[in-house]
C-alpha cells in the first residue's frame, strides 16, 4: 500500500496537469474562435443597405423597445451604429440596438434590423423561438408594430444578405449562436398591424 500511494499521487498529479492544460487550451481555443468570428464581423461592410424611400404618409418611428412575449424577451432598444474605423458595432449588456442604416419600423416597406447579445436578459431566449410567435416593437413616435416570425437561420458573421431591403415591412432580429458564438442567427418577422399607443 505504501508503494502504491506515491504512484497514485503521481498519476493524480499528472491527470490534474493534463486536465488543467486541456481546460486552459479549450478556453484559449474558444477565445480564438470568438476573436476570429469578431474579425470576420469587422470585415463586414458598413451595411449601407439600399432602402427604398418610405412614403411621407407612412406611419414610422425609431424602435425604442422590443418584446417577444412567448420567450420572455422584454427590453429597451437604443440606436446602434457600425464604426468602420475600428470595425465594431455599438453593443452593451443592458439593451438591444436598432441598426440605424436600416429602415425604421414602418407601415410601408423595408427591413428594420435589431440586434443584441445572446444573454438571458437580452436575446438569449430567442434560442426557443418557433415560427408563428409574435414580436412587438414600440417606437419613439408612440406606435406599436406587431410582427409574426416567419423563419430563422444561422449564418456567418459577415453574411448580411438576410437583412437587405425588403418590399414588405419586415423585422429582423439578430444574436450570436453556436457553441463558440461563431454564428449569427437571424429571425425574420413580417408586419401584421400597428397601433398608436400615445
Amino acid at each position: 500500500m505504501k508503494k502504491i500511494l506515491p504512484i497514485l499521487l503521481i498519476i493524480i498529479s499528472a491527470a490534474l496537469i493534463v486536465g488543467g492544460t486541456f481546460i486552459f487550451n479549450g478556453y484559449a481555443i474558444s477565445e480564438r474562435v470568438q476573436a476570429e468570428a469578431e474579425a470576420a464581423a469587422q470585415n463586414t461592410p458598413a451595411m449601407a443597405v439600399d432602402q427604398a424611400p418610405i412614403a411621407p404618409e407612412a406611419v414610422q418611428g425609431i424602435p425604442v423597445h422590443i418584446e417577444v412575449p412567448q420567450v420572455k424577451v422584454n427590453i429597451g432598444v437604443e440606436k446602434g451604429y457600425y464604426n468602420a474605423k475600428n470595425g465594431k458595432w455599438t453593443l452593451s449588456d443592458t439593451s438591444a440596438f436598432y441598426g440605424t442604416m436600416t429602415a425604421p419600423a414602418n407601415s410601408e416597406s423595408g427591413n428594420t434590423f435589431i440586434y443584441g447579445h445572446n444573454a438571458n436578459d437580452i436575446f438569449g431566449p430567442l434560442r426557443d423561438a418557433q415560427v408563428g410567435m409574435k414580436a412587438i416593437v414600440t417606437t419613439d413616435t408612440g406606435y406599436r408594430f406587431y410582427y409574426t416570425l416567419q423563419s430563422f437561420k444561422a449564418v456567418s458573421p459577415n453574411d448580411v444578405s438576410l437583412i437587405q431591403a425588403t418590399q414588405a415591412p419586415t423585422l429582423t432580429l439578430q444574436t450570436c449562436s453556436g457553441t463558440w458564438y461563431q454564428f449569427r442567427t437571424l429571425y425574420t418577422f413580417t408586419l401584421d398591424r400597428y397601433e398608436q399607443v400615445s
